[in-house]
């Protein structure tokens, strides 16, 4: 009997078998029948290891513990589809012969590999369905275990580590059943991952310029999880099951052990034990052939290497990890592995060197897919992609590479962008939305190659999957270019690109002058860029210095605070004074960076006056969007739409000054039509928008620094909306009006300090169409707001340009003696 006759009358007999046993066994679980077993002639018997195909032909209780094992073998060579099926069988045998716990770990196993394959939406609908179907101890642990280990595959610590423990609390009694002492080692191995990373992540040199390497401090409660899991792996390698189990299983299970608690000793200071854990991980994890750990394991060699832990190792380690990255096309960790590089080079005194590695992550990070990317560092992965930038412009810099270095700094900055609309339905139309449902599956296809590669040890099948990955980045290409030539402001969102210094000049007059500034670890560049020429300027003012003086700005403004005025002095002392000498006209543009976004350039001190006093100014979230701003339509029209005072059932949220801001808007201004209470809908925003040439919304603008996309306008909800005006639904609507007003922006510059928020709403608004936003740097509740609109719209009705008309209403109260902490809210954005 051939072994695909045998293996259907096993399966056979346990779907009856299980169905027989239901009533008794098992009353609240779901039929056995709700496994979806794929096709038994879909597979070859002869794929099927020799050893494997003896087991199944002796049908006893290690069956279904065959089938798991077959499982990782398919797995391991990168075919998902084969793992799922003999998981399948593996559920169906495990709850034929009353194994809940083996069948629950069936569960488990699958909804990874799930998970892992890019289909995360089936995996977690299995999650839930486990939840609901497992829902006393011990059994419930498993589920538990899922959601944990899911949130940690997301990089999302904090549910990961409370999940984790909820499962290690309802699985104490595990030693009495095979599938619950995995349990325990698997969940044990993600908790102390989890702790680990929670704890030392954030200060690894790579992502931040790198503390110095802290004294020995005391065991974490991570190791102690690590070491545990170690130890149960070591007993179900002696114990029976370990003859079942494959042995890439039990090796991956000692390696990751092996790697976290390598990264923990030597973030601790302990360099023997460090090493030690490391290199035995990394051949681990090469002789099981998983190559995403043993690329991991390196990595984090290179990382202690940078902190004084065997720099010779860390460098060895940093460049193994980039072939190894290489030959897989694995984009993240071959960023990571040259920023490593890159800075052991600088170290070095090799700056040529250093920046060769950085250009080659440039070209890397132009190139790659714009998905999702929802991996354990991706938290990591964001800070580490602004480093490549910072070093860049560093050494740049350093070698007089002027153009070059400012192209670097609006990289960073269009990337930034890219990766915040990652997946947001961002289109204005269906074309558009066509074409970035098909980047989407383009996308998700490379990182679904990418992924399996990571995990396949076998050559032929790896050139297989290097092949079909060419052929899905070729037409995620040729789609892009698609996406250029039909939507190039759409493009410009997908794809960081940035622009040069050449580029830059020729969109100024000769009246302007662009002050670009990028702020990295320890210094602050500032471009001064006109229609002529540009020079360049390194501050020597540290992040967390400019971020001090900055906060401590707002807040003496917000309480009218004495020091007020010598802040802004020593502002402009830092900030300006180093390239005024190198302004042209009399037109400031500020481009600011990180904290500087909130900052009141207007406000400065300037010759014993203000800066408005002498100057224009406007204010751009990138450099690249002042060709587009500029090149909008010349509307000079004054139908105001204006909106105030939503019904938002919270009188918390209020603008106690909007109806008179609206009642005196429109008695300035005759063709304004106002909106409020009901009718100051998100409803009607989308829909009236574009029929007026100025769009002013008197309403809270409400920010989220942990979820940016989530900011937007608090509006009335109702006709099927939640009010919330949101920043990707701004991204969608077209509008080819005049200018938007925004004159409730409640920024948070202490927990968003990047300015994320504020940049996302603003590039939204300008993508709308709309080429100027005039908004606030912080809430301004007071009368005199609604004074200085009035004197700003006054200004526009006479054809005076927008940065002119608001810079005249600011000096204007400026002389009447109001402080700044009203006139210097108001910015502009875009079009001057």
């Amino acid at each position: 009997m051939s072994l695909r006759s045998w293996l259907a009358i096993l399966v056979g007999l346990a779907l009856g078998l299980g169905g027989c046993m239901k009533a008794v066994e098992r009353p609240a679980a779901p039929e056995v029948a709700t496994w979806a077993i794929a096709p038994m002639d879909a597979y070859d018997e002869e794929d099927i290891p020799q050893a494997y195909r003896d087991r199944l032909k002796v049908s006893d209780r290690t069956t279904p513990w065959t089938f798991l094992a077959i499982a990782s073998h398919f797995e391991a060579r990168g075919e998902p589809g084969r793992a799922l099926f003999f998981l399948d069988r593996a559920a169906v045998l495990f709850a034929a012969g009353r194994d809940a716990s083996g069948e629950a770990l069936s569960w488990v196993r699958k909804i990874l590999v799930m998970v892992e394959d890019g289909r995360e939406a089936e995996g977690l609908a299995l999650v839930h369905e486990a939840l609901k179907r497992w829902t006393s101890q011990p059994l419930r642990a498993f589920p538990e275990y899922l959601e944990g280990r899911i949130a940690l595959m997301r990089g999302d610590w904090v549910t990961a580590r409370e999940r984790l423990r909820i499962s290690l609390r309802d699985n104490r009694d595990f030693r009495r059943d095979n599938a619950l002492m995995i349990l325990r080692r698997d969940a044990g191995l993600a908790a102390g991952m989890t702790e680990v990373l929670s704890n030392h992540l954030p200060s690894f040199p790579s992502a931040y310029g790198g503390p110095e390497s802290p004294g020995a401090t005391p065991a974490s409660e991570g190791a102690a999880l690590l070491r545990e899991a170690l130890l149960l792996n070591g007993e179900l390698g002696k114990g029976a099951i370990g003859s079942i189990l494959p042995v890439g299983d039990l090796q991956r299970a000692e390696a990751e052990a092996d790697a976290f608690l390598g990264l923990d000793e030597g973030m601790r200071g302990r360099a023997g034990p460090s090493l030690g854990h490391l290199i035995q991980a990394a051949e681990l994890f090469r002789v099981a052939g998983f190559r995403q750990g043993e690329i991991q394991s390196l990595l984090f060699l290179g990382e202690l290497g940078l902190r004084g832990i065997n720099a010779a190792e860390g460098f060895r380690a940093s460049a193994v990890a980039r072939d190894r990255a290489d030959r897989v096309r694995a984009t993240p960790y071959r960023i990571w592995a040259r920023l490593l590089l890159a800075r052991y080079e600088q170290e070095r005194g090799r700056a040529a060197e250093a920046a060769v590695l950085l250009g080659e992550a440039d070209a890397l990070l132009s190139n790659r897919v714009s998905v999702v990317d929802a991996e354990m560092f991706s938290g990591l992965g964001r800070f580490q992609r602004r480093a490549v930038y910072e070093l860049l412009v560093d050494l740049l810099a350093e070698g007089g590479r002027l153009n070059e270095s400012l192209a670097a700094a609006e990289k960073a900055r269009a990337l930034a962008t890219v990766e915040l609309l990652v997946g947001q339905d961002i289109a204005g139309n269906e074309a558009e939305r066509e074409l970035l449902r098909q980047e989407v599956r383009l996308g998700d296809a490379v990182r679904l190659l990418q992924r399996r590669l990571l995990r396949v040890s076998d050559e032929v099948r790896i050139g297989e999957l290097l092949r079909k990955l060419q052929e899905a980045e070729d037409a995620h290409g040729r789609l892009l270019n698609r996406l250029a030539a039909e939507a190039p402001e759409l493009h410009s969102l997908v794809v960081a690109r940035g622009i040069d210094a050449a580029s830059l000049q020729a969109l100024l007059d000769e009246n302007t002058t662009l002050f670009d500034y990028f702020v990295t670890d320890r210094s602050l560049f500032v471009w001064a860029v006109q229609h002529r020429g540009t020079h360049l300027e390194r501050i020597k003012l540290a992040r967390a210095e400019l971020r001090t003086l900055v906060l401590s700005i707002l807040d003496s403004v917000k309480n009218r605070g004495r020091r007020t005025g010598n802040l802004f002095r020593r502002a402009y002392d830092l900030l300006l004074k180093p390239v005024i000498p190198f302004v042209s006209g009399e037109r400031i543009g500020f481009v600011p960076d990180d904290c500087l976004t909130y900052l009141p350039f207007a406000a400065l001190n300037y010759r014993g006056k203000v800066l408005a006093d002498g100057f224009s100014i406007f204010s751009l979230p990138r450099a690249d969007r002042l060709g587009p701003a500029m090149a909008a339509g010349t509307a000079t029209g004054m139908r105001i739409l204006a909106f105030g005072d939503p019904d938002l059932e919270n009188e918390n949220l209020d603008l106690h000054h909007a109806r008179e801001e609206l009642a005196q808007i429109r008695r300035r201004i005759a063709q304004t039509t106002v909106l409020q209470s009901k009718q100051a809908s998100e409803a009607n925003a989308a829909e009236m928008a574009a029929s007026y040439d100025i769009l002013h919304f008197a309403v809270r603008t409400q920010f989220h620094p942990d979820a940016p996309l989530q900011s937007g306008l608090l509006l009335t909800p109702g006709e099927g909306r939640d009010g919330i005006l949101t920043v990707p639904e701004i991204f969608r609507l077209r509008y080819s009006g005049r200018a938007v007003v925004l004159s409730g922006c409640d920024t948070l510059p202490r927990q968003d300090p990047e300015g994320r928020g504020p940049s996302a709403l603003l590039q939204a608004f300008l993508h709308m169409g709309s080429p100027t936003v005039v908004s606030t740097l912080w809430l301004v509740d007071d009368r005199t707001a609604a004074h200085l609109l009035d004197i700003f719209y006054r200004q526009l009705e006479r054809q005076i340009s927008p940065s002119d008309s608001l810079r005249a209403a600011q000096l204007h109260l400026l002389r009447e003696g109001y402080p700044a902490y009203v006139w210097a809210a108001f910015a502009l954005t875009g079009r001057y």
